[in-house]
């Protein structure tokens, strides 16, 4: 073999070498943007932004809606209104039904947590304030909460105490509240059918 065919045969070698550096290192650059395009579509999944819009052509009135993110259990959350009609909540959602004063959840300091999640998955809390009528007027109230309720089977419905209102009862979905100084149930039932389908999640569970 001459000097000029091992010159040829190093050259092809040498540009061989090189094309396989750059092949590696252009599969290289598309992993990992591939990994970065999941880990950020993840976060937007999970991390709603500061205000997302609200549903329109609910019943009641409307509240923005701001920082819906996860936050760990046992956090303080922040919501826009009181009652909550959105914010920043637990990854776990309160469970279905009529809850009292002196039912366990209600004793836990950090239900707002999980109520919002609820919220979010389309269900409509009844936030009633027996501290506003005599014993007898409360549990008419009580009464007539669980009546709609049942009308609706209570899927996605909770009724929860709440000392801070000024009114026997406020209903609220995700981005809406409405108040009650007197019951009204033809209205507390289109707000229930009306506004459970304008959560963001209303498939959640």
């Amino acid at each position: 073999m001459t000097t000029t065919q091992r010159d040829r045969m190093q050259k092809r070698r040498t540009q061989a070498k090189r094309q396989q550096i750059i092949t590696w290192a252009l599969v290289s650059v598309a992993v990992v943007a591939v990994i970065g395009l999941i880990i950020f579509q993840s976060a937007k999944v999970d991390d709603h932004s500061a205000q997302d819009p609200v549903s329109t052509g609910g019943i009641g009135e409307m509240v923005p809606v701001v920082k819906t993110s996860h936050v760990n259990d046992g956090e303080p959350v922040e919501s826009p209104s009181d009652p909550p009609t959105s914010g920043t909540h637990y990854g776990v959602s309160m469970p279905a039904g009529f809850y009292q004063v002196d039912s366990p959840e209600y004793l836990d300091p950090t239900h707002d947590g999980y109520l919002i999640h609820s919220l979010e998955h389309g269900y409509i809390i009844f936030w009633y304030n027996c501290d506003l009528l005599d014993e007898a007027s409360c549990s008419t109230l009580q009464s007539e909460i669980q009546d709609v309720m049942d009308e609706f089977d209570g899927k996605k419905l909770i009724a929860f105490p709440r000392p801070s209102l000024s009114v026997p009862l406020v209903m609220t979905s995700w981005g809406y509240l409405q108040e009650f100084e007197t019951f009204d149930a033809d209205l507390a039932a289109q707000f229930v059918e009306t506004n459970q389908p304008l959560a963001p999640e209303p498939g959640g569970l």
